[in-house]
Protein backbone atom coordinates (compact mmCIF):
# COMPACT_ATOMS: atom_id res chain seq x y z
CA UNK A 1 0.00 0.00 0.00
CA UNK A 2 2.89 2.11 0.83
CA UNK A 3 4.45 1.86 -2.15
CA UNK A 4 1.50 2.20 -4.08
CA UNK A 5 0.74 4.99 -2.86
CA UNK A 6 4.15 6.87 -3.67
CA UNK A 7 3.21 5.95 -7.28
CA UNK A 8 -0.13 8.20 -6.96
CA UNK A 9 1.91 10.83 -4.79
CA UNK A 10 5.59 10.73 -4.38
CA UNK A 11 6.72 11.36 -0.83
CA UNK A 12 9.30 13.26 0.23
CA UNK A 13 11.75 11.11 2.54
CA UNK A 14 11.38 12.45 5.84
CA UNK A 15 7.07 12.01 5.32
CA UNK A 16 8.10 8.49 3.95
CA UNK A 17 10.05 7.35 7.08
CA UNK A 18 7.51 8.54 9.41
CA UNK A 19 5.00 6.16 7.44
CA UNK A 20 7.26 3.39 7.36
CA UNK A 21 7.99 3.97 11.04
CA UNK A 22 4.13 3.59 11.62
CA UNK A 23 3.65 0.69 10.10
CA UNK A 24 6.38 -0.83 11.55
CA UNK A 25 5.16 -0.04 15.09
CA UNK A 26 1.47 -1.48 13.43
CA UNK A 27 3.71 -4.57 12.60
CA UNK A 28 5.15 -5.39 15.81
CA UNK A 29 1.28 -4.80 17.90
CA UNK A 30 0.40 -7.03 16.28
CA UNK A 31 2.65 -9.77 16.81
CA UNK A 32 4.36 -9.86 13.06
CA UNK A 33 7.96 -8.99 14.32
CA UNK A 34 9.71 -10.51 11.10
CA UNK A 35 7.88 -8.13 9.30
CA UNK A 36 8.20 -5.24 11.35
CA UNK A 37 12.10 -5.60 11.33
CA UNK A 38 11.77 -5.55 7.60
CA UNK A 39 10.84 -2.54 7.44
CA UNK A 40 12.91 -0.66 10.29
CA UNK A 41 15.47 -2.14 8.21
CA UNK A 42 14.88 0.40 5.45
CA UNK A 43 14.04 3.35 6.98
CA UNK A 44 17.17 6.09 6.17
CA UNK A 45 16.61 8.19 8.78
CA UNK A 46 17.97 7.66 12.04
CA UNK A 47 15.58 8.88 14.80
CA UNK A 48 12.57 7.11 12.73
CA UNK A 49 14.86 3.79 12.68
CA UNK A 50 15.86 4.32 16.25
CA UNK A 51 12.28 4.63 17.16
CA UNK A 52 11.11 1.59 15.55
CA UNK A 53 13.73 -1.08 16.21
CA UNK A 54 12.88 0.30 19.92
CA UNK A 55 9.32 -0.61 19.50
CA UNK A 56 10.32 -4.25 18.54
CA UNK A 57 13.25 -4.31 21.35
CA UNK A 58 10.57 -3.53 23.85
CA UNK A 59 7.74 -5.96 22.33
CA UNK A 60 10.01 -8.87 22.43
CA UNK A 61 11.15 -8.07 25.71
CA UNK A 62 7.66 -8.61 27.34
CA UNK A 63 7.09 -11.39 25.38
CA UNK A 64 10.29 -12.73 27.05
CA UNK A 65 12.11 -13.01 23.54
CA UNK A 66 15.49 -11.44 25.14
CA UNK A 67 17.91 -12.60 22.33
CA UNK A 68 15.54 -10.96 19.94
CA UNK A 69 15.17 -8.05 21.63
CA UNK A 70 19.00 -7.92 22.82
CA UNK A 71 19.21 -7.72 19.09
CA UNK A 72 17.05 -5.07 18.23
CA UNK A 73 18.34 -2.67 21.38
CA UNK A 74 21.50 -2.83 19.71
CA UNK A 75 19.89 -1.95 16.52
CA UNK A 76 17.69 0.93 17.83
CA UNK A 77 21.58 2.17 19.78
CA UNK A 78 22.95 2.06 16.56
CA UNK A 79 20.75 4.36 14.41
CA UNK A 80 20.96 6.98 17.88
CA UNK A 81 24.49 6.94 17.22
CA UNK A 82 24.29 7.65 13.63
CA UNK A 83 22.07 10.71 14.18
CA UNK A 84 24.26 13.53 13.10
CA UNK A 85 23.58 16.25 15.68
CA UNK A 86 25.37 14.79 18.98
CA UNK A 87 22.81 16.55 21.17
CA UNK A 88 19.66 15.00 19.17
CA UNK A 89 21.64 12.01 19.40
CA UNK A 90 22.25 12.12 23.21
CA UNK A 91 18.71 12.88 24.22
CA UNK A 92 17.13 9.59 21.89
CA UNK A 93 19.61 7.35 23.69
CA UNK A 94 18.51 8.72 26.72
CA UNK A 95 14.94 8.26 26.34
CA UNK A 96 15.39 4.68 25.40
CA UNK A 97 17.15 4.35 28.18
CA UNK A 98 14.44 5.20 30.37
CA UNK A 99 12.27 3.38 28.14
CA UNK A 100 13.95 0.23 29.18
CA UNK A 101 13.97 0.89 32.54
CA UNK A 102 10.49 1.11 32.56
CA UNK A 103 10.28 -2.62 30.84
CA UNK A 104 12.74 -3.93 34.05
CA UNK A 105 16.07 -4.13 31.31
CA UNK A 106 18.12 -3.00 34.20
CA UNK A 107 21.57 -3.61 32.74
CA UNK A 108 20.14 -2.54 28.95
CA UNK A 109 18.81 0.39 30.06
CA UNK A 110 22.34 1.46 32.14
CA UNK A 111 24.19 0.92 29.31
CA UNK A 112 22.33 2.69 27.14
CA UNK A 113 22.61 5.76 29.48
CA UNK A 114 26.29 5.11 29.15
CA UNK A 115 25.90 5.97 25.46
CA UNK A 116 23.79 8.90 26.11
CA UNK A 117 26.60 10.28 28.35
CA UNK A 118 28.90 9.40 25.78
CA UNK A 119 26.95 11.40 23.01
CA UNK A 120 26.58 14.56 25.40
CA UNK A 121 30.31 14.89 26.39
CA UNK A 122 30.45 15.44 22.43
CA UNK A 123 27.65 18.09 22.78
CA UNK A 124 29.28 21.83 21.95
CA UNK A 125 29.32 24.68 24.64
CA UNK A 126 27.00 27.26 23.91
CA UNK A 127 23.38 28.44 24.34
CA UNK A 128 23.76 26.01 27.59
CA UNK A 129 23.12 23.26 25.84
CA UNK A 130 26.06 21.18 27.06
CA UNK A 131 24.52 22.07 30.55
CA UNK A 132 20.75 21.39 29.76
CA UNK A 133 21.98 18.11 28.16
CA UNK A 134 24.10 17.07 31.51
CA UNK A 135 21.12 17.98 33.43
CA UNK A 136 18.34 15.75 31.57
CA UNK A 137 21.02 13.11 31.93
CA UNK A 138 21.50 13.16 35.54
CA UNK A 139 17.33 13.15 36.03
CA UNK A 140 17.04 10.45 33.67
CA UNK A 141 19.57 8.62 35.96
CA UNK A 142 17.89 8.86 38.75
CA UNK A 143 15.09 7.81 37.18
CA UNK A 144 16.55 4.28 36.14
CA UNK A 145 18.28 3.98 39.77
CA UNK A 146 21.68 4.97 38.99
CA UNK A 147 22.41 7.17 41.66
CA UNK A 148 26.08 7.37 41.87
CA UNK A 149 26.17 8.16 38.09
CA UNK A 150 23.48 10.82 38.35
CA UNK A 151 25.93 12.38 40.83
CA UNK A 152 28.86 12.24 38.41
CA UNK A 153 27.28 13.65 35.77
CA UNK A 154 24.95 16.81 37.69
CA UNK A 155 28.87 17.48 38.35
CA UNK A 156 30.22 17.83 34.96
CA UNK A 157 26.29 20.03 34.44
CA UNK A 158 28.27 22.27 37.03
CA UNK A 159 31.46 22.24 35.50
CA UNK A 160 30.18 22.83 32.14
CA UNK A 161 28.02 26.26 33.08
CA UNK A 162 31.19 27.68 35.16
CA UNK A 163 33.00 27.55 31.98
CA UNK A 164 30.12 30.37 30.58
CA UNK A 165 32.08 33.99 30.57
CA UNK A 166 29.25 35.97 31.47
CA UNK A 167 28.99 35.96 35.13
CA UNK A 168 25.06 36.00 35.04
CA UNK A 169 24.26 33.55 32.48
CA UNK A 170 26.85 30.83 34.63
CA UNK A 171 25.13 31.64 37.50
CA UNK A 172 21.80 31.19 35.83
CA UNK A 173 22.83 27.86 34.22
CA UNK A 174 24.03 26.62 37.72
CA UNK A 175 20.62 27.51 39.45
CA UNK A 176 18.64 25.23 36.92
CA UNK A 177 21.25 22.34 37.85
CA UNK A 178 20.89 23.36 41.59
CA UNK A 179 17.30 23.44 41.33
CA UNK A 180 17.67 19.66 39.28
CA UNK A 181 19.25 18.59 41.72
CA UNK A 182 17.65 19.45 45.03
CA UNK A 183 14.34 18.31 42.81
CA UNK A 184 15.76 14.43 41.75
CA UNK A 185 18.88 14.16 43.11
CA UNK A 186 21.38 14.47 46.10
CA UNK A 187 20.08 17.70 47.59
CA UNK A 188 22.62 18.46 50.06
CA UNK A 189 25.11 18.99 47.15
CA UNK A 190 22.81 20.93 45.44
CA UNK A 191 22.61 23.09 48.49
CA UNK A 192 26.14 23.24 49.08
CA UNK A 193 27.05 24.28 45.75
CA UNK A 194 24.88 26.82 46.28
CA UNK A 195 26.58 28.07 49.20
CA UNK A 196 29.83 28.23 47.51
CA UNK A 197 28.57 30.97 45.92
CA UNK A 198 31.07 33.94 46.82
CA UNK A 199 28.39 36.85 45.12
CA UNK A 200 25.77 37.66 47.92
CA UNK A 201 23.31 38.42 45.49
CA UNK A 202 23.89 35.31 43.11
CA UNK A 203 24.02 32.66 45.95
CA UNK A 204 20.37 34.21 47.19
CA UNK A 205 18.87 32.93 43.69
CA UNK A 206 20.96 29.52 43.72
CA UNK A 207 19.75 29.29 47.21
CA UNK A 208 16.24 29.88 46.41
CA UNK A 209 16.19 27.27 43.54
CA UNK A 210 17.38 24.95 45.57
CA UNK A 211 14.54 25.45 47.61
CA UNK A 212 12.19 25.03 45.07
CA UNK A 213 13.72 21.91 43.85
CA UNK A 214 12.85 20.63 47.33
CA UNK A 215 9.44 21.75 47.33
CA UNK A 216 8.97 20.06 43.94
CA UNK A 217 10.10 16.83 45.81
Amino acid sequence: LLDQSMVIAPMEVELKNDAMKRIVEALVNSGHYDQGEEFARELTEPVARSLSFQSIAVSQWKTGNKETAQHAILECQKAANDIADPYFGSVRLREFAVVLADVNAKEESLATMKSALAAGRMVESGAGTDVINFTDIATSQMAVGDIKGADATFEMAYTAARKYSDRSYSAALLADVIEAQAHFGTSARAIEIAQEEKSPDLRVGMLVAAANGLLAR
